[in-house]
């Protein structure tokens, strides 16, 4: 085997998170910017098994991994998950962004990891 085997089977669209002020009150919005890429995700197994967190602690929901193509990801950027037989599974904020490198030390995919968006704004 030369390499890593990644298959990106399932779809992702980010968006950038802007504040605007309306009425004197500043309101979230999202600029699309990336639609319906290729990607792959799976629970966070941390989170189902460990019971070494707290309860109020945030555990990440999803581990999701995206080609390197795609670097303009930013922490605290919405990312919506689908999945070809679930459909769309819910909104997420990205709450951590990680350049994996192979064993090439090239850099081989992005690896966020991602929590459900607890409120809408």
């Amino acid at each position: 085997m030369t390499g890593n085997l990644m298959f990106f089977d399932k779809l992702c669209t980010i968006s950038a998170t802007a504040y605007s002020t309306v009425g004197g009150f500043s309101k979230r919005t999202y600029a699309t910017l990336y639609s319906n890429i290729e990607c792959n995700f799976e629970q966070n197994k941390k989170k189902l098994v460990s019971s070494e967190y707290a309860e109020n602690t945030n555990v990440p929901d999803y581990v999701v991994v995206l080609p390197v193509s795609y670097n303009q990801v930013q922490e605290n950027q919405k990312i919506i998950l689908t999945d070809p037989v679930l459909w769309n599974m819910w909104e997420y904020i990205i709450s951590s962004v990680n350049a994996d490198k192979s064993v090439w030390w090239g850099i081989d995919c992005i690896t966020l990891y991602v929590q459900a968006m607890k409120w809408q704004q």
